[in-house]
C-alpha cells in the first residue's frame, strides 16, 4: 500500500507576530499559531509529497517522525491530502489571482454581522462626538465653471426620472409583483441582449450594464417570495433563454433571514436576487489578481441597472452586501470557490405610503 502524499492547503497565508508566526486559513476562516519549525517544514510541501519524500529532503527527520508530523498538520488543516475533497482555495482560478483576491474572498465570505444595524448607527453616533465624519463631497482649488443644470437627458426623459426617483426601499406595499415586472426586471438587468462575435473566441454575450473583457461572469439566482403565477422558491435565471429554473423550492421571512443578515426591514420584500459569479470567465481572460476587482465592479453596474428598472416600473428596490454567504451558497448549490454570492439586490412593490427614510436613516434634508 502506497504511502498517503500531502501538500500545503492552498488557501493559508502567514504573518510574522513577535514571538511566533500566525498563519490564517482563508477558506475556512480559522487562525493558528505554529513554530517557526513548523512553517520551515510547510515551505517543503507546495506539491505532493509522501512522509518518505520529506525525510529525503531532510536527512534529519527520521521517518516514524514524519509520517506523524505530516498527519498531525493535516489534522490541524494546514494540509491536503490525496483523495480528500478538493478545496474551493486549490482551482485554477484562485491559483491565477493568488493569495491577494483569495484571502479577501474567503475571509469575506465568513464575515458575521455581531450587532444590529441599529446598534452600529449608536456606535457611530458615539463615534462622530471625538472623530468627525469625512467631508460627503471634496473642493479643489483652481478656476471653475459652472455648469447648466438639465430637467432632462434629451429625449430620455424617463432615465432622468429614473435617476432621480431610484431610491433604497425599506418597506413595501402588500401587492405580489407581476411575472411581468420580474421579467422585465431580469431582462433588462441580467439578459442577452445580442450576441458579439469575437475573433477566434466565438460569441460574447452583451447585456445592459459593462463588464471587462464581455466577461460577465455574474449569475442571478432568484428567491421568489411574491410574484403571481411563480410558486415560492430558488430559481436560477437563463440569461440567454430569459426563463427562470426552480433549483430549490421555499420562500417567506424565514428564507430572506437565513439569507440576509440583521436586516429585517427587508422581509418582506418580494423578491432577492443573489449575484453569483463564475470566477472562471474571468480568470480565463485575465489571470491576475486585479480581476477579482473587475468581478466586484461588474456586480456594482448590475445592482444600478437593477435599481433603475425597477424604479421605472414603479417598484421599490434595494441593495445590500449584509449576505450570509455560506448559507445562499448552500441554499444555490454553490460551492463558493468557483462560484458563490457576493451581493443581493431586491424589490417589492412600493407601498400607498411612498419612500420613506428608513433604518439608518433619519429624515431627508436638503
Amino acid at each position: 500500500m502506497s504511502e498517503p502524499q500531502f501538500r500545503r492547503h492552498q488557501g493559508l497565508f502567514v504573518a510574522f507576530e513577535p514571538g511566533h508566526v500566525l498563519i490564517t486559513d482563508a477558506v475556512r476562516g480559522r487562525r493558528l499559531t505554529v513554530e517557526s519549525a513548523t512553517l520551515d517544514v510547510l515551505s517543503d510541501l507546495a506539491d505532493w509529497t509522501s512522509a518518505r519524500q520529506l525525510t529525503s529532503r531532510r536527512p534529519g527527520l527520521r521517518l516514524p517522525i514524519a509520517r506523524r508530523f505530516l498527519q498531525d498538520l493535516w489534522k490541524a488543516g494546514l494540509l491536503e491530502r490525496i483523495g480528500d475533497p478538493a478545496s474551493p482555495s486549490s482551482s485554477p482560478v484562485w491559483k491565477a489571482w493568488g493569495p491577494e483576491a483569495t484571502a479577501y474572498h474567503f475571509l469575506a465570505r465568513a464575515e458575521r454581522y455581531s450587532t444590529t444595524p441599529m446598534q452600529v448607527e449608536a456606535a457611530l453616533r458615539r463615534k462622530a462626538r471625538h472623530t468627525p465624519r469625512p467631508a460627503p463631497v471634496q473642493r479643489r482649488t483652481g478656476r471653475r465653471y459652472v455648469l447648466p443644470r438639465l430637467a432632462a437627458l434629451g429625449d430620455s426623459a424617463g432615465l432622468a426620472s429614473a435617476l432621480l426617483d431610484r431610491r433604497t426601499w425599506r418597506r413595501f406595499g402588500r401587492k405580489a409583483l407581476t411575472v411581468a415586472d420580474l421579467g422585465a426586471l431580469l431582462q433588462f438587468t441580467f439578459g442577452v441582449q445580442r450576441w458579439g462575435l469575437v475573433r477566434g473566441l466565438g460569441r460574447v454575450p452583451l447585456k445592459t450594464s459593462p463588464s471587462g473583457g464581455a466577461c460577465h461572469s455574474i449569475e442571478s439566482y432568484v428567491l421568489v417570495n411574491r410574484v403571481d403565477a411563480i410558486p415560492p422558491g430558488f430559481y436560477h435565471y437563463e440569461a440567454d433563454r430569459h426563463v427562470v429554473t426552480r433549483v430549490r423550492s421555499g420562500g417567506g421571512v424565514r428564507a430572506v433571514r437565513a439569507c440576509l443578515q440583521s436586516q429585517p426591514w427587508f422581509d418582506r420584500a418580494a423578491i432577492l436576487v443573489f449575484l453569483c459569479p463564475v470566477f472562471a470567465r474571468t480568470a480565463w481572460r485575465y489571470p491576475t489578481p486585479r480581476a477579482y476587482r473587475s468581478v466586484l465592479i461588474e456586480a456594482g453596474h448590475l445592482g444600478q441597472t437593477f435599481c433603475l428598472v425597477a424604479t421605472a416600473r414603479g417598484l421599490a428596490p434595494f441593495t445590500t452586501l449584509a449576505v450570509d454567504d455560506l448559507k445562499v451558497d448552500e441554499a444555490l448549490g454553490l460551492d463558493g470557490g468557483s462560484q458563490g454570492v457576493i451581493y443581493v439586490v431586491g424589490c417589492g412593490t412600493a407601498p400607498v405610503t411612498g419612500w420613506q427614510s428608513g433604518v439608518p436613516f433619519g429624515r431627508e434634508v436638503s
